[in-house]
């Protein structure tokens, strides 16, 4: 229960952790945007485990430590735990009518990439993309078939906490 660090930043961009050794660390990385009146998880972007809130982490420089926690940082690699990450969450509709086909592409700063399986078929209630980008430009999205898909294209900016929909720029239809 010890404090490694507990700092005030006016530009982070986020934070990189790495273990050195065989010695496990076993912790919580929080960032408070309230003057510390509350804290949240970081989310972590390239951590295994089957979480990747590092509400509690597990680091080590070998990888025989992945029980400790959900959200693991082993075998010596460097994980990056970004600040203000956006969440990208595409979900077919509930009802059958609405499977169909459907690209997403995201631009993160050097253009367009596809970020779901290109013409692939999504089953209703299925998720296409649940996705964060440290940077994030734009989202599009395309048909591929004249089967169309219909369902919600959400983002989050906290860690995934909460969605709000994105609007659409040129859509067409009553509402955008």
């Amino acid at each position: 229960n010890q404090i490694v660090l507990d700092e005030c930043f006016a530009d982070i961009v986020g934070v990189q952790v790495k273990g050195p050794t065989t010695n496990v660390w076993v912790g919580n990385i929080l960032v408070s945007t309230d003057k510390r009146v509350s804290y949240d998880p970081f989310t972590c972007l390239d951590c295994t485990g089957t979480t990747n809130l590092a509400g509690t982490i597990v680091v080590a420089g070998n990888g025989d430590s992945g029980d400790i926690a959900t959200t693991q940082c082993l075998g010596g690699n460097t994980c990056t735990l970004p600040f203000n990450l956006l969440c990208i969450h595409v979900k077919t509709g509930s009802r059958v009518a609405y499977a169909g086909n459907i690209d997403v592409l995201v631009d993160s700063g050097n253009g367009y990439v596809p970020v779901s399986t290109p013409g692939a078929y999504y089953n209703r209630r299925t998720v296409v993309v649940d996705q964060c980008f440290t940077n994030l430009v734009g989202v599009q999205v395309r048909g591929t078939t004249s089967d169309a898909w219909l369902g919600s294209i959400r983002l989050s900016s906290d860690n995934k906490v909460s969605y709000y929909p994105l609007a659409c720029d040129d859509c067409t239809g009553t509402t955008n």
